[in-house]
């Protein structure tokens, strides 16, 4: 490669470098996923004591925590199974997460495989959702979620 050759390739690297600073600089995401703090966000919710409520008999069937890199949202969650009706595992966080600070949203009662809850956590808005996605009503999903860049909603979770 010649010296002008050498100069319009550095020229151009310098240039990308510059158009990645400025679109950072602008709050522009040019690169794919989650940052390492949202990531060890992930797993700050994760300790939530939210996360070990669950109804009596309810046993832990699965648990899961970090980024969500397509929708770049922190998440940590639960999968528990319970011999209790899925009614009674509605009207006991209907009880349980009130009482522990976090406000139901009613625009989602219609729906009857999911609720969800909000509150600030670390000053960042999160979401409690509880679902049902089987066959069987036996087998929940709670899971918290939040994002930095995104405000989290329960009506736009559904």
């Amino acid at each position: 490669m010649t010296a002008q050759g050498h100069g319009q390739v550095a020229a151009g690297v310098a240039a990308i470098a510059v158009l990645l600073g400025v679109m950072s600089a602008q709050g522009c995401e040019p690169l794919y996923g989650c940052d390492e703090r949202e990531t060890r966000f992930g797993y700050r919710l994760d300790a939530l004591p939210v996360l070990e409520l669950h109804p009596p008999g309810a046993t832990l069937e699965d648990e899961y925590s970090g980024c969500d890199d397509d929708d770049l949202y922190a998440i940590a969650g639960r999968k528990y199974h319970t011999t209790g009706t899925a009614a009674e595992t509605k009207a006991f966080y209907r009880h349980a997460l009130p009482a522990a600070g976090w406000r139901l949203d009613t625009r989602l009662l219609a729906k009857t495989n999911r609720m969800c809850f909000t509150k600030s956590v670390d000053g960042t808005a999160a979401i409690f959702a509880l679902e049902w996605l089987s066959e069987e009503p036996q087998d929940f999903y709670a899971d918290v979620k939040a994002s930095f860049r995104y405000k989290q909603t329960c009506a736009e979770d559904a």
